[in-house]
């Protein structure tokens, strides 16, 4: 007997005798709303969709071979069995009776409740146990070979009387449920469950963040799980990340569109992928070390490189003068020559251009990064009367910072005052000042966009440094000065708004303050000059900060990530030379060796004096 034809619509009550099969072979979607009963036997065949309304009595067997079926009520019969590429689709109340075998795709909403035996054979679609979706089989529950089940944690999930699982299980939404203990998540009435099977499927689904973990009933017949979760920010204080990684963490969690994303992530590796980008904040806080070049330190260097014929004594003293430099962050420099004028020698003119590169080792804080300095320095100054020297001067620079996730480089002028003092004419006492204002142009640029745009955001810097030294000329024509100065510079920045890997990240104003006590020696022979100098912060920020969040992020939490500390404490040696060109022009050229307590730095300048 065969439901075939172009009908879309079947009703009447069918009695099928043992031995006998009703065939439904249609390619026409259609609906059989009458009942089947007896002992016989029902075939679906043909493409199409067909939908069993009526209330089933048959004992015999359901076979699925092809299209779809929506069942939505009972199969009374002794087995329901389902082929490759079918789809059977449960209604609310639809129990199969007897034994279900499943090869391809079945869907229900609540419960399915088979008799007997359920065995899933899909190895294309996995079999969907999330939600509120449960098995309750009153024989074997078996997920066969190269199968997979999507599963979510709640109780009695599957019931039956043996469980034999030998196919993947993929947790879904672990993040969702509360930390605890959840029992009798997969219940067997009569053979204790397979535990080492079990443990192996579970752990294997665990992902960074979640944790699940099988307990068992002492008599084995019932598996509860433990389910643990951990921020990202917890996790990474826990493996010891650094502490701007950490704090990047905090601001995705906090961040509720990143909470799916987070706790898929399967690996360390990842975890430190989707942080990596963010730490573009980190390359702003590094940049505020860019306007801490100390320009007083070309300034001094300038007061220290006039003619060496234009050498004179004062009152007979067997002194020069001579001063020294230090930049307490940088570099250090501090040069030594006779600076003396003749009479007829009242103005000067000079010119210096520098290069410096340096490398910044990682910390706790932050990663290490590389910068290279170029620039400039221009200035003019006059002597006034018989112990001062006054002048002014204009620089302009170009640093750039190399990191891991970016770059900055800016467009950074400074313009100073600053002089030069004889204190005493009997025991060669010098001071020199200056005092001076900086302006920055940063411009960032990420390494984890295609977008060809950069952020741009302005800052500004103040230096002040005052330095005393004398000079004490030995009898081998060897001039040392020994010096002690105090340095003071500030650095400042915009915020900024910035676009990361899809993800708006807002970055506030800040700023950083430091204060260098400096002691040293210098030396000079003939034309020749070195230096060794010492520094050692005494007050300011050890790094700076950059107070970092996102934008939209519900909690609005800001975070504070910092640069790599570079310490207290530096040490500068160096050495340079001039070179008499005319009867008004000098030239000079110095190399620095800076040894900090996480960077060193190389720097080289050349320049000229001329004076008028």
């Amino acid at each position: 007997l065969e439901l075939t034809g172009t009908n879309t619509n079947y009703t009447g009550n069918i009695n099928l005798a043992t031995g006998t099969t009703l065939t439904a072979n249609s390619n026409i979607d259609s609906i059989f709303a009458g009942t089947m009963s007896g002992n016989g036997n029902f075939e679906k065949q043909g493409t199409n969709i067909l939908t069993l309304t009526g209330n089933n009595t048959a004992t015999g067997d359901f076979n699925h071979i092809n299209g779809t079926v929506n069942l939505q009520s009972n199969w009374n019969g002794n087995y329901c069995q389902t082929a490759n590429n079918t789809v059977l689709n449960l209604g609310t109340s639809a129990r199969i009776a007897g034994n279900a075998e499943f090869s391809g795709i079945v869907n229900f909403t609540d419960t399915l409740e088979v008799g007997g035996n359920f065995t899933y054979k899909n190895t294309s679609d996995a079999f969907d146990l999330t939600g509120s979706k449960s098995v309750d089989a009153g024989g074997i529950f078996e997920l066969a070979n190269g199968t997979k089940m999507d599963f979510t944690i709640a109780p009695n999930k599957i019931k039956a009387d043996t469980v034999n699982i030998e196919g993947e299980i993929n947790v879904i939404n672990a993040s969702n449920i509360a930390d605890g203990q959840i029992n009798n998540v997969i219940v067997a009435n009569t053979t204790p469950l397979n535990q080492s099977q079990l443990n192996g499927l579970f752990i294997l689904s665990q992902k960074l963040l979640t944790s699940t973990e099988p307990f068992y009933s002492s008599d084995g017949k019932s598996m509860g799980i433990t389910k643990y979760s951990q921020t990202a920010e917890q996790y990474t204080i826990n493996k010891n990340f650094k502490n701007n990684q950490t704090q990047i963490a905090g601001l995705l969690d906090d961040f509720a569109p990143l909470q799916s994303t987070l706790y898929s992530l399967d690996t360390h590796e990842q975890l430190e992928e989707l942080i990596r980008p963010l730490l573009v904040a980190e390359i702003a806080a590094d940049a505020h070390n860019i306007p801490l070049h100390h320009p007083y330190f070309h300034v001094f260097n300038h007061l220290s490189t006039l003619p060496l014929n234009n050498f004179r004594n004062v009152n007979n003293s067997r002194s020069a003068n001579f001063n020294g430099n230090f930049n307490g962050i940088l570099r250090g420099q501090s040069p030594c020559s006779p600076i003396n004028r003749q009479a007829n020698t009242k103005r000067e003119f000079w010119f210096e251009g520098y290069y410096r590169s340096e490398k910044i080792g990682g910390d706790s804080n932050a990663l290490g990064y590389k910068t290279t300095h170029g620039g400039m320095m221009i200035g003019v100054d006059r002597v006034i009367g018989n112990r001062l020297t006054s002048g002014l001067v204009f620089g302009y620079g170009n640093p750039h910072i190399q990191h891991s996730v970016g770059r900055i480089e800016a467009d950074d002028y400074t313009f100073g005052v600053y002089t030069r003092a004889k204190l005493s004419t009997v025991s060669e006492i010098y001071a020199n000042a200056f005092l001076g204002y900086g302006n920055q142009h940063y411009e960032l640029r990420q390494n984890f966009t295609n977008i060809n745009t950069n952020t741009k955001y302005n800052g500004d810097s103040f230096y002040a440094s005052l330095e005393l030294y004398k000079s004490i000329r030995l009898r081998n024509k060897i001039i040392l000065s020994p010096l002690i100065a105090l340095d003071f510079q500030k650095a400042r920045s915009d915020g900024f708004n910035v676009n990361v890997t899809g993800l708006p990240l807002s970055v506030g104003k800040n700023d950083l303050e430091q204060t260098v006590l400096r002691v040293g020696v210098n030396s000079s022979y003939k034309n020749l000059r070195t230096r060794l100098q010492y520094g050692y912060q005494v007050g300011g920020d050890l790094y700076s900060i950059s107070r970092t969040s996102i934008i939209g992020n519900n909690n609005n939490n800001n975070r504070v990530l910092k640069s790599s500390n570079l310490g207290r404490n530096t040490l500068n040696l160096g050495f340079g030379g001039d070179f008499k060109i005319g009867k008004r022009t000098n030239l000079f050229a110095d190399y620095d060796f800076d040894l900090g307590e996480h960077s060193q730095s190389h720097t080289g300048q050349f320049g000229l004096v001329f004076t008028f």
